[in-house]
């Protein structure tokens, strides 16, 4: 399967807490990552109905970049969401 044909979705257990000015998420209240403000824009895209191709589409627009130099860092970006279980991957 092409990976740019997956569809990402957040974790309905991952809680977004915003603390004097930092942001941060945990899915178990013992755990929590300090992310940034794009990683949470990401994960706000990671709704179940896009693709990661959409969502680097979306990324480009916004950055006015082109998708081929967003894919990359949206992968890595991807994989830690995924390896700390705050997204899964829809099943087809």
């Amino acid at each position: 399967m092409d990976i740019l044909k997956k569809i990402p979705v957040k974790n309905p257990k991952a809680k977004i807490i915003e603390y004097i000015g930092r942001i941060y998420v945990t899915i178990d209240g013992q755990r929590f990552w300090e992310i940034d403000r794009s990683v949470l824009e990401v994960m706000k895209m990671c709704n179940g109905k896009k693709t990661i191709e959409d969502i680097a589409r979306e990324i480009a627009r916004i950055i006015e970049s082109n998708v081929e130099s967003v894919i990359p860092t949206l992968l890595d970006m991807l994989s830690e969401l995924e390896k700390n279980e705050l997204i899964y991957y829809k099943e087809e």
